[in-house]
């Protein structure tokens, strides 16, 4: 076994510890101890006279070397990490003498150390949500610099010296050079070695490289056609009724990291699209903007009420892409024209009602189609903004939770002599107290022609602030005694059913993909084949679902 450690010593032009001491690989803290202790005892040089004294001397100083690396558990495995995986590129760049130079990391504090399985592990499940660049070096190799500091704010930096890190770590990630990058985002990382111009610009390199990686469209579809948008833009009565955002791009097939990164953060509280720069655009948005060529905006829009409205500016960051969600939804100033209020849920009651006394919520009846529901809620929205009561949330229901259904019905109710009838057969409004145990009921209508229509539930909401009566109000109250649990956000963009429209929908998106991705593989035969079977098929199917 000793012959083989020599061996392997031999091979890689310098002793190997292990041999030196006689110990294998596997060997524990007492087994190095003990051999270590046998060997400085036969090779003290006070044991020994003439010529065999300097080697003994030799000798010597070479069993405490092996000795201090391996009795330090860090440094042993700075040290075997350097013979396992990097013998062949490794040997001018190991070097115990500068091991204490080792694990810092000047990049102004920004990046996280991953060394351990655990920690890997941690960053592959947010790689799911986010965009990672692992930087792969040892200590005197690395690509450490002032860069670090110019990466998008979205972009997650991790450090791993692979002198430092568990064998888990380095076995997963295949990793077998250094320095380098790694490109991590769902999960799978991507290795790349910056070369040549990369170096004049490593933040733009590793973008352009990041946006080769990560499934840009999957997340940012892009629309091209009017009939396309129009459905985008568009509430249906079973899907989600997040805020679009439609982000103006010189083309449909521009990529922007920005606005893939802040798609992705946000995914389930809006949903993005990108368009080209074209007059049809901005009509269908009705929004008055023009854009010169090569220039960029973005446009948020509500669902429901169908009113869009230009954003400041386009989001760099999924930071300020929230920031201006919040802007759309408490109707700020510059974003005030685009009429819209969150949903009743779990997720936008706690945002919206921290600490509030009551909640206002328009209810819409189950039977309305998605077009009956844009004039209610904008006069409701409308009313809303003018309260600007902190304590009174303002939210709309479609009516589609069972729990929501049964405690805004009349089987509520805890006096038998009101009669809650309107409330099963139209648009209404009601308030209920934090505690769930009142609720008021506005008997007009929540909607009409009349342009004071909004005035007047105003005037109904302003007093539930004051704690005043109102002649077309009244405070019922409930048996529950407390409110249901909150619906959960509905997500899903269109609605999960198996309709013709759906079903077309589907097809539809899966041979556009299926299309795009023989292209992008290259050969000018499969794209032909891929017309020829495809097309006619597309066709047949259209027809058959009424397209």
């Amino acid at each position: 076994m000793r012959f083989l450690w020599f061996l392997v010593a031999a091979a890689l032009g310098r002793a190997d510890y292990y041999s030196i001491l006689g110990v294998p690989k596997s060997a524990d803290t007492g087994e190095i101890k003990k051999a270590y202790r046998t060997l400085a005892k036969v090779h003290h040089p006070d044991k020994h006279t003439g010529d065999n004294k300097e080697e003994a001397q030799k000798k010597f100083i070479e069993i405490q070397k092996a000795y201090e690396v391996l009795s330090d558990p860090d440094k042993r495995k700075r040290y075997d990490n350097a013979k396992s995986y990097f013998s062949e590129s490794s040997d001018d760049d190991y070097d115990e003498n500068k091991w204490n130079h080792g694990g810092q990391s000047p990049d102004g504090g920004r990046g996280q150390t991953v060394d351990t399985v655990e920690l890997l592990k941690q960053m592959l499940e947010k790689s799911t949500k986010q965009l990672w660049l692992l930087h792969v070096y040892s200590d005197q190799r690395h690509f450490f610099g002032p860069w670090m500091a110019h990466l998008p704010e979205d972009v997650q930096l991790g450090h791993l010296n692979v002198f430092m890190a568990d064998d888990g770590v380095l076995q997963r990630l295949g990793v077998r050079r250094y320095p380098m990058i790694m490109i991590v985002h769902g999960g799978q990382a991507q290795p790349w070695a910056p070369s040549g111009w990369d170096y004049m610009n490593l933040v733009e390199a590793a973008m352009q490289v990041a946006l080769r990686v990560v499934p840009y469209f999957d997340t940012v579809p892009a629309v091209e056609s009017k009939a396309a948008l129009e459905e985008f833009i568009t509430w249906q009565k079973g899907g989600s009724s997040q805020l679009r955002i439609v982000h103006v791009l010189p083309s449909t097939t521009s990529m922007y990291l920005s606005v893939f990164l802040s798609a992705l953060d946000l995914q389930g509280e809006v949903h993005v699209a990108q368009v080209g720069n074209a007059r049809w655009v901005f009509e269908t948005l009705n929004v008055k903007a023009k854009l010169y060529r090569g220039q960029s905006a973005s446009v948020a829009c509500d669902p429901v009420t169908r009113t869009c409205g230009l954003l400041p500016h386009m989001p760099q960051s999924a930071r300020e892409l929230r920031e201006m969600v919040k802007m759309v939804h408490s109707g700020a100033k510059q974003l005030q024209h685009v009429l819209s209020m969150p949903e009743l849920s779990v997720d936008s009651f706690q945002a919206s009602c921290s600490g509030c006394s009551h909640i206002a919520l328009l209810v819409f009846p189950r039977e309305a189609k998605a077009a009956d529901c844009e004039k209610p809620l904008k006069r409701f929205v409308g009313s809303c903004r003018m309260l600007r009561n902190p304590n009174t949330a303002c939210f709309w229901t479609r009516g589609h939770d069972p729990a929501w259904q049964k405690f805004l019905g009349p089987d509520n109710v805890a006096e038998v002599q009101h009669d809650l009838r309107d409330l099963r057969e139209g648009f209404n409004v009601v308030v209920l107290n934090s505690e769930g145990s009142e609720m008021f009921v506005y008997n007009g209508p929540a909607v009409d022609t009349h342009l004071s229509a909004d005035r007047r539930v105003y005037q109904v909401l302003k007093a539930v602030s004051d704690g005043s009566d109102h002649k077309d109000a009244k405070w019922v109250p409930l048996k529950s005694r407390q409110l249901p649990q909150m619906p959960a956000r509905i997500s899903d963009l269109y609605a999960s059913d198996w309709s013709l429209s759906s079903v077309q929908r589907t097809l539809t998106k899966y041979f556009s993909t299926l299309g795009q991705s023989i292209a992008a593989g290259g050969g000018a035969q499969l794209m032909m084949l891929a017309i020829l079977f495809f097309a006619p098929m597309a066709g047949v199917l259209q027809n058959l679902l009424g397209g």
